[in-house]
């Protein structure tokens, strides 16, 4: 009998230092969650990169909703095509992050093998183009039959 609650014994302290590390392990990686917007139309982006300086990172959702784990103090990198990056620190609370639209213009960018990109100007060998107004002409309810025969 005594064998027998020091076996409970030694149970019940093991279960419970599973659950203290658990908690401490939650306590250590706060999560962080916001919304990143266009300030000019007030529509949230779909899609747009939300990062960390350790490597971790997330997308926004439909309604340009996020969340990632990071600390208080920590720095956020917000970055979308068309709008500057941004770096913002983690405060308390949710981020309410808006982003500018970019004056850059995009230049052209030829995507090759692998999905290495190269500038259109720099490559040595013939590259085809379709532009939107073929496709239009075409009128097929799919735009992928649209491009057969024009590449």
């Amino acid at each position: 009998m005594n064998q027998f609650k020091i076996r409970i014994q030694s149970w019940m302290l093991l279960t419970l230092a599973c659950c203290f590390f658990v908690f401490q392990s939650n306590a250590q990686n706060p999560t962080v969650s916001g919304k990143v917007i266009d300030p000019s139309t007030s529509k949230p982006i779909e899609g747009a990169s939300v990062s960390t300086k350790n490597g971790k990172s997330t997308i926004t959702n439909a309604s340009g909703a996020f969340t990632i784990a990071a600390a208080k103090g920590e720095q956020l990198k917000v970055s979308f095509i068309g709008y500057d990056d941004l770096q913002i620190t983690v405060g308390t609370g949710d981020l309410n992050i808006r982003l500018q639209p970019s004056n850059n213009q995009l230049n052209d960018v030829v995507v090759t093998a692998l999905g290495i990109k190269k500038d259109k100007k720099i490559i040595g060998y013939s590259t085809q183009e379709i532009k939107g107004e073929d496709l239009v002409k075409a009128r097929e309810p799919n735009a992928i039959n649209s491009l057969v025969g024009k590449v």
